[in-house]
């Protein structure tokens, strides 16, 4: 049975985009497509920022790929606006070169990349020179689904850089259950982490329709943005006037230690070794007395350690690694412990960290 709270969303759905339909058409008269191509290539040579976004919706409302040159030129020019202008001006044109399945070189989506991620992303998949240093940079400094989509593309081309990347500065856990129960075990759960970004849309007067493009989990109305560990996926909406997205590029983050370890465990793979690496990991200690405890606790740090060090050996000897960044890297590992004896009476001795 349908509930009354799902048809009230589906009208409401569909009153949006009725009201988004209506607005085009206002805005739009209908035109032929010799029309539309003198129309968009007036407009993209304009001064004014918002008649270039016009003239990029236009374009891509009639599929002029012969406007393509003229994005691209748009885009690199200099315009004299405020930043809100222009960077709604910029989201106009990356979503006219992705409407039209545009190739366009990775040098001039640098910029972009930090605003309106998304749509830059879809654009450096097939991107004319090299996106990877540029990728590769921003790896350093974003996190969540950008950082995924990101690093499945470089998991496609493997750049020098990339495994320094994911090592450097890679922190692991070792959470010790220390129990008095012979044959006891403790498992340990893995963190969530949330997704970042904008969740508002701002009014401003005098833009066309604008699309607003989100990462998304797989369903209905989703596309694949990039395919790996974790395949990323987004939505693409378009808002009604004058209604526009916020940038979603957001201040810098680290990326997550558990992602970069599962994107270290696909590089390893992609050599043909399957050893499995973990950024948490947990044992469970059989408590004795306090130099026992703190040889037994020494000696798992110990092996988490080589372990660590295994992976840089496969991948120096893969050439995914050079020998100087090698010897610049070391494992940081954070030693957790939880005490589940019984008998308490006597402390946990301070251990290593």
């Amino acid at each position: 049975m349908i509930r009354v709270s799902q048809l009230v969303a589906n009208a409401r759905r569909m009153v949006g985009v009725l009201a988004v339909t209506c607005e085009i058409a206002a805005a739009q008269p209908a035109q032929t497509v010799n029309d539309a191509t003198r129309s968009a290539t007036r407009l993209l040579q304009s001064s004014d920022a918002k008649e270039v976004a016009w003239g990029a919706f236009t374009a891509a409302q009639y599929d002029l790929g012969s406007a393509v040159p003229l994005l691209i030129a748009a885009l690199q020019r200099d315009r004299s606006t405020d930043a809100d202008t222009h960077g709604l001006t910029e989201l106009a044109i990356l979503d006219a070169l992705v409407q039209l399945r545009a190739q366009v070189p990775a040098d001039l989506l640098r910029s972009s990349l930090g605003r309106w991620p998304i749509a830059t992303l879809v654009l450096l998949k097939d991107a004319t020179g090299d996106p990877d240093a540029m990728l590769l940079e921003r790896l350093r400094v974003t996190t969540d689904s950008e950082w995924q989509a990101i690093g499945n593309l470089l998991l496609r081309s493997k750049p020098p850089g990339l495994a320094y990347r994911l090592l450097e500065g890679l922190r692991l856990e070792l959470t010790v259950y220390v129990t008095d129960q012979p044959h006891v075990g403790f498992g340990g759960g893995m963190g969530t982490g949330t997704e970042r970004g904008c969740n508002a849309a701002n009014a401003v007067p005098g833009f066309p329709p604008l699309a607003d493009y989100e990462f998304a989990p797989a369903g209905p109305g989703a596309t694949i943005l990039s395919i790996g560990p974790e395949t990323v996926y987004y939505v693409r909406r378009t808002l009604p006037p004058p209604f526009v997205p916020c940038p979603r590029g957001g201040r810098a983050e680290k990326p997550s230690d558990e992602d970069r370890v599962k994107y270290l465990n696909a590089l390893v793979r992609a050599q043909g070794e399957t050893l499995p690496f973990s950024r948490s990991n947990s044992v469970t200690v059989l408590w004795r007395n306090a130099d026992a405890f703190r040889q037994d606790v020494s000696r798992r740090r110990q092996a988490l350690a080589d372990q660590y060090q295994h992976v840089v050996s496969l991948l120096v000897s893969a050439n995914r690694l050079t020998d100087d960044e090698s010897r610049s890297l070391s494992p940081t590992i954070t030693v957790i412990l939880e005490d589940m004896r019984k008998n308490k009476s006597e402390p946990l001795p301070v251990v290593s960290r």
